[in-house]
């Protein structure tokens, strides 16, 4: 077992805020509003001292299979931006003094994006701000930076798995190295839906690595620090207490289960699986995860199982890091502009 030791990260002071803020993030598998009231302490790092409002959603399979996005959904998603200013103006702030709206993974293709960039602005007052996956990831690293836990020695190994992409931050002393890729729990569940084999997906997965992962290949360390919905949901499926590691032989027995439950013998979703909408892969997973995660289990799992896989990975811990943590640290404790 690695010897754990206290990384030296910068520590920053709290400071008192003068302004409310509020902060949305449009992902591609829920909607997360957080209000920080004015006056509060600026212990946001560890999501405390903040009221939060989520939307659960499933966008990212209508835009990852190409489908166009339902009105109802639309107008689903304009009623809860009305909640969330409703939300705020009970708190006598109507609207927060600070707003930030972001956007990211699935929203970047959404056809309907204009349309609820007009709503937000009606509501709110302000624009949605659409961050690339690059930006993404030094986020991730802005707010790792900032909460200080143990890890082992150099090098060290972040990474956020949402639904619509996968970012991937490289540590090593001053060394720092930050990719994107096209890779999520919704994305890649919608190529099985969509009739890929396993074969197929995993070699498109490893195409992304072989591509964009060259310099984390060779320094990849055995164990890796994940953050994210679809990492918080394998920790809930093999109930683990927040600082557990999840070893190799766990993810490979489970992948192994929803695998048998789910695809035939040619590695493709069975077509009973298809013909059910999302029952079939709802009820292979977990029954402690959220419905809207089931839908999307066996995505986030494959890309997890050909993780371990190719960076021979020993075993993922859960990290509090988060792209939310990078844009609220930069905006409240650093006083300078969030985002570009």
């Amino acid at each position: 077992m690695a010897n754990l030791t206290v990384s030296k990260r910068r520590k920053t002071q709290p400071r008192q805020r003068s302004a409310s803020f509020l902060y949305i993030e449009l992902g591609s598998v829920s909607f997360k509003a957080s209000y920080f009231p004015k006056g509060a302490n600026n212990n946001i790092l560890a999501d405390k001292g903040s009221e939060v409002k989520r939307y659960r959603n499933l966008l990212c399979l209508q835009v990852y299979r190409n489908q166009p996005v339902r009105r109802e959904d639309l107008d689903e998603v304009v009623a809860w931006f009305h909640e969330i200013y409703d939300w705020v103006k009970k708190d006598a702030v109507p609207p927060a003094d600070e707003v930030l709206v972001v956007a990211t993974a699935a929203f970047r293709d959404m056809e309907f994006f204009e349309k609820l960039e007009k709503a937000v602005e009606n509501i709110l007052a302000t624009r949605v701000i659409t961050i690339g996956g690059f930006l993404e990831a030094q986020l991730l690293m802005e707010s790792y930076r900032r909460t200080p836990q143990q890890f082992p020695g150099s090098p060290t190994v972040l990474f956020d798995l949402g639904g619509g992409s996968l970012e991937i931050v490289w540590i090593e002393k001053g060394s720092r190295y930050f990719t994107s890729l096209d890779l999520g729990s919704g994305r890649v569940t919608a190529w099985f839906m969509d009739g890929l084999s396993r074969k197929e997906i995993t070699e498109r997965i490893y195409g992304e690595f072989k591509e964009n992962c060259r310099l984390i290949k060779v320094h990849s360390p055995g164990i890796w620090y994940g953050t994210g919905g679809a990492v918080k949901s394998f920790k809930n499926a093999f109930k683990k207490s927040k600082h557990d590691p999840i070893f190799r032989h766990h993810i490979k027995d489970e992948y192994d289960r929803v695998s048998a439950e789910l695809l035939n013998s040619h590695g493709r979703l069975k077509r009973e699986a298809i013909d059910s909408g999302f029952d079939k892969l709802i009820k292979a997973a977990p029954k402690n995860l959220d419905e809207h995660r089931k839908s999307i289990y066996l995505g986030g799992l494959q890309i997890i199982e050909d993780m371990c896989e190719y960076f021979d990975i020993n075993s993922i811990v859960l990290d509090k890091a988060s792209v939310r943590g990078g844009v609220v640290s930069r905006l409240l404790l650093l006083r300078s502009s969030p985002l570009p």
